[in-house]
């Protein structure tokens, strides 16, 4: 019980920290004189290290070991957060982020390594799986919160400050009680570096270049050529994993459909959501005018739907199809999405916001434990690490570069209607993102009818050729 708390802990807090400074974003920019960019690179600093390091998190948890990774990033996060409470300036905040979620990158592949160790019985597993993604997922929706709480009653430095005892506990309990194999005399040489520089640099420079378009056009030099840049890094990653002897991302690993199609899966809802939960923190905000701590409470009714909708999803994967499941949370979701795009500038808060947040929280919640589950299915012991960072990938890429290309929808449609009155056109634009919102989880929708069937919740061999194997699933 132990393990499983300190790992959802962790868990817990790296999920938060995607979300925790959103409701703190007006009170930041304020305190520090923020531009509309640097107040992206708050949010984007964190989920786009998270997300360039995640495979190499992975990695160094299968070669190095996993409860010494898990540690060193949770060290790492937490140091992090103590030092972006304290910074003077955005350059500062911003990198403090950068750094937190490089630890966080660290840290979250190695907690389901461990926790697959610590539940090797498939029903136990199952459950501990649930409360991981329990945990996981509601994450998001807590972050925004208890970011209005800390805020309203003590400042915005407390949005990263909270990571520190959280994590001081953490680590004592992890220390203390999590075991695994460790993998001694694997060799640092087998970390593949080039490929992890090639991935984290290139996905570093497609979202510089589409957060930069709010102040750039699409067509000028500057952001084709960092975009361009950015496409060939990535590109250039793909050609060396395909040659290593050791790759960051076994190429195999994505002919194995299941895992395929829950990295898609990942990567739409990762956009979508993230944005939602952006753009509705500015407009609870800007437009209602809800102090930092009244926003905050308007996402706990998402909040308890996420982990309603988690544990619903736990109870109901072993006895329906993972297809029919994600089918069923997607169209929960899209509801909800679809009808908060009709966002108005004055009218019934529960009606146009909670009821809506509600259902699109509640499905995003019953799809978790069957992305998870599918994006292992048919993956070794050995490989655990790597297959969880390429989904913590996904879902923080398509966060990152999501949440940068709507934010130019949202600037560029409220440019639009600057004729009209300010809060018009602010929530204008907002309504364009979550239109745009709905268009990404009806894509995902249509992933899951190319779901393969899972056979089982937790399908996990140890025969190292079960990649080759299961491509055919």
């Amino acid at each position: 019980m132990m393990v499983l708390l300190a790992l959802c802990l962790a868990q817990l807090t790296a999920a938060l920290d995607s979300t925790i400074v959103e409701v703190a974003l007006p009170s930041m920019r304020q305190a520090l004189e923020l531009s509309p960019a640097a107040l992206q690179w708050v949010v984007n600093g964190y989920t786009l290290s998270f997300a360039g390091l995640l495979l190499l998190g992975g990695r160094l948890a299968d070669v190095v070991g996993h409860k010494r990774i898990f540690l060193a990033g949770l060290g790492l996060f937490t140091l992090a957060g103590l030092a972006g409470g304290l910074a003077p300036d955005a350059s500062a905040l911003v990198l403090a982020r950068v750094v937190q979620g490089a630890g966080a990158a660290l840290l979250s592949p190695a907690t389901m390594s461990l926790l697959t160790s610590a539940y090797p019985e498939p029903h136990r597993r199952r459950r501990a799986l649930g409360a991981w993604t329990a945990a996981a997922s509601s994450g998001s929706a807590l972050g925004t919160v208890l970011g209005g709480v800390l805020t309203q009653w003590l400042s915005w430095h407390w949005v990263l400050w909270v990571n520190v005892p959280i994590g001081v506990i953490c680590f004592a309990i992890a220390a203390r009680v999590c075991t695994a194999p460790e993998s001694a005399g694997r060799g640092l040489e087998r970390l593949d570096l080039s490929g992890s520089l090639t991935v984290s640099l290139g996905l570093a420079a497609v979202v510089y270049a589409v957060v930069g378009t709010d102040t750039t056009p699409w067509r000028s030099a500057r952001t084709v050529g960092v975009l361009a840049s950015g496409i060939t890094l990535l590109v250039a990653f793909v050609v060396i994993e395909a040659r290593s002897a050791h790759p960051l991302l076994p190429l195999s690993l994505l002919r194995i459909r299941a895992v395929a199609c829950a990295n898609g899966q990942a990567l739409l809802l990762g956009a979508g959501i993230s944005t939602m939960f952006y753009f509705l923190s500015l407009y609870l905000q800007t437009v209602r005018g809800l102090s930092p701590l009244s926003a905050g409470a308007a996402f706990l009714p998402g909040s308890l739907g996420m982990v309603a909708g988690s544990t619903l999803g736990t109870r109901l994967f072993p006895v329906v199809s993972a297809r029919r499941l994600l089918a069923g949370a997607g169209v929960l979701a899209f509801t909800g999405v679809l009808w908060l795009s009709r966002l108005p500038v004055h009218g019934s808060l529960p009606v146009d916001v909670l009821i809506p947040l509600v259902l699109a929280c509640t499905g995003v919640g019953m799809g978790f434990v069957p992305v998870t589950t599918a994006s292992m299915h048919g993956v070794a012991p050995s490989g655990l690490g790597v297959a969880t960072g390429l989904l913590r990938t996904s879902q923080q890429a398509g966060s990152a570069i999501g949440l940068a290309a709507l934010a130019t929808v949202a600037t560029v449609t409220t440019a639009h209607l600057a004729d009209a009155r300010r809060q018009s056109a602010l929530v204008g634009g907002y309504r364009a993102t979550l239109h745009w919102t709905a268009v990404l989880v009806l894509v995902e929708i249509g992933v899951v009818l190319v779901m393969p069937r899972l056979d089982s919740p937790a399908p996990l061999e140890d025969d190292s050729s079960q990649t080759a194997n299961s491509s055919s699933a």
